[in-house]
């Protein structure tokens, strides 16, 4: 069966699935659904003036949940054939007696219509409406080779690029049952990745930075070679710093990768299996009064938008803590039925995969305090991060990372440091008198939107002498 290229549901292909859960049926099942998703993926990279690698690749993966009685299995297929399909299906249904009974899964109901969910190229990015019109592959290698030409020439002290390349993906899914199609969503999906290495004496410096967005054609590729060498000469004279407790700020990307990494506390799959540490503080103060933290599905800003979870249903935006209170944990229709709360449509699933819990676009809410609020006196900007998930403990909340950046005092850029360790604990941070910036800003993925945050009194460990 030939992949679908077009951003409309393959009609032929939502068949071939309605008749592989009516097959299910025939084999011995009560009911059944199918995920299904495919994609494809085309990467290049440049080394040294040339193209180093050009690589397309693609998948097609089934997943089919089979219901029989009240015991629940999963299996998933590459090969949608129909020998290929009984085959799996009568080993499957054969041994689901092995299985423990699960009460609190149902199968899905089809609806009415299909629901769609497209984020394609053109699709909120037009080209035509910017008066762009799409490269073609020979205007995407001159692309990524002048970027890298860029890197060089845009310092001196730069000495080599040794990472550089685009990648585009297209990626299609479909939810169906026995009875119907209930949803299909469609994405495009671009980024360019680059890296220099800096040398100045015995000073040296790696830094990278990447941009995603739908189209290639719409990244700012002129503004992407002078940030990261700026960036690069912003680090490259650091040292390490005394021991003691410093003010600091985290850039986007960092917090949003600290702060997320607690995602066990606001989810119901982590609560039900006993590992959420905030299960039993829903209505507690967990944050200062002026933290608000919301799971939004569409983020007017954000890359992705949401309209319905991997049950089918609707989603809306979900307070998790408003004005500092523990309000509400992300719940899929299995984990809202045995915590015997409402189901607020964060259900996630994959070919193959069992149900899950996974949240939309994630906001904390601006604060009152200014720039010059912020940056006030000296403060370590923290830039780039090492080992942050290794150093974590998500049901204590502690936290220890390497970390680089630079020091500012009153906003002026001080000294580059880097060879420290950040410590510290997010329930700690949380309630600490720490200023919520008047200025939302979002991560690199646009997926993450909060305001830069002061705290003070941060742990940090460093070789220096004072």
């Amino acid at each position: 069966m030939e992949k679908n290229q077009s951003k409309t549901p393959d009609q032929n292909l939502i068949q071939k699935l309605v008749d592989i859960c009516k097959m299910a049926k025939k084999n011995g099942a009560d009911a059944a659904d199918a995920v299904f998703s495919e994609g494809t993926s085309t990467t290049l990279k440049t080394e040294r003036g040339t193209i180093s690698e050009l690589k397309v690749s693609g998948s097609r993966n089934l997943g089919l949940r089979l219901f029989k009685g009240q015991k629940i299995t999963e299996v998933a297929s590459e090969d949608l054939s129909t020998e290929s399909i009984n085959y799996l299906l009568s080993n499957a249904l054969a041994s689901m007696h092995y299985l423990n009974d699960d009460k609190d899964q149902s199968p899905l109901q089809t609806r009415s219509s299909i629901k769609l969910n497209v984020h394609a190229k053109n699709c909120g990015t037009d080209l035509q409406g910017q008066g762009k019109k799409p490269w073609s592959m020979a205007e995407k290698r001159e692309k990524i080779l002048a970027m890298e030409s860029s890197l060089l020439g845009e310092s001196s002290l730069v000495k080599n690029v040794p990472y550089n390349t685009w990648v585009e993906r297209q990626h299609h899914s479909y939810l169906v049952t026995q009875d119907g199609p209930i949803s299909y969503q469609a994405s495009d999906f671009a980024q360019i990745y680059s890296s220099c290495l800096l040398e100045d004496g015995p000073a040296k410096c790696m830094t990278g930075h990447h941009l995603s967005g739908r189209n290639l054609e719409l990244l700012p590729f002129n503004e992407f070679a002078p940030y990261i060498v700026k960036r690069g000469e912003r680090l490259l004279h650091s040292h390490s710093l005394p021991s003691g407790q410093y003010t600091v700020i985290f850039e986007p990307d960092i917090f949003a990768d600290l702060f997320l990494s607690f995602g066990t506390y606001w989810n119901g799959k982590s609560t039900v299996e006993g590992l959420n540490p905030w299960k039993e503080k829903r209505g507690q103060q967990v944050a200062k009064q002026e933290f608000n933290f919301l799971d939004v599905p569409r983020h007017p800003e954000a890359f992705h938008h949401y309209m319905f979870d991997d049950e089918g249903l609707d989603q809306s935006d979900v307070p998790i803590i408003q004005n500092g209170t523990f309000q509400n944990i992300l719940h899929n229709s299995k984990t809202s039925k045995i915590l015997g709360v409402p189901n607020n449509a964060r259900a996630s699933r994959g070919p193959g995969q069992p149900l899950n819990v996974s949240g939309t676009n994630k906001i904390i809410t601006a604060g009152k305090a200014t720039k010059s609020d912020l940056y006030q006196g000296k403060v370590l900007l923290v830039m780039e991060e090492q080992g942050m998930h290794s150093g974590l403990n998500a049901v204590s909340g502690q936290f220890s990372f390497g970390a680089r950046g630079i020091i500012l005092n009153n906003g002026v850029p001080e000294q580059a440091f880097n060879d420290i360790t950040v410590s510290g604990n997010i329930n700690e941070m949380l309630k600490s008198d720490f200023l919520l910036g008047d200025k939302i800003l979002p991560d690199t993925s646009h997926h993450f939107f909060a305001p830069e945050m002061r705290f003070n009194k941060m742990s940090i460990s460093g070789s220096a002498k004072n």
